[in-house]
């Protein structure tokens, strides 16, 4: 995340010098503020919601909140595969049920 705040740093005075010392884009403002201007703001508004992410989101939903979820997400998922393989069966053993009853039918005739 200090990374994030150089890049950020580094960024907006490439983005001042830009403006104010080669000219570029000088004639552009937006409500009497030059265009650069807006880009730091836009740009530290997403810094500011990533710090908030990272230190504040992830403090409540890290790691050890996310592995709880995980677990009952495949306690869930045992628990329906147990319940599928019940129902396979049941199935399997009814079709094998009609197998049999149509080859003694047919046996009879």
């Amino acid at each position: 995340m200090v990374s994030h705040l150089i890049y950020f740093i580094v960024g907006s005075i490439i983005l001042a010098v830009i403006s104010l010392v080669l000219g570029i884009g000088k004639d552009i403002s937006f409500l009497g503020y030059n265009w650069f201007v807006w880009a730091i703001v836009i740009w530290g508004f997403m810094f500011l919601t990533h710090v908030f992410n990272v230190l504040i989101k992830n403090r409540f939903m890290g790691k050890e909140w996310e592995n709880r979820q995980l677990e009952k997400l495949k306690t869930l998922q045992e628990k329906r595969i147990l319940e599928l393989e019940k129902v396979a069966e049941v199935e399997v053993t009814k079709h094998l049920d009609a197998e049999k009853k149509n080859l003694e039918t047919e046996e009879e005739l």
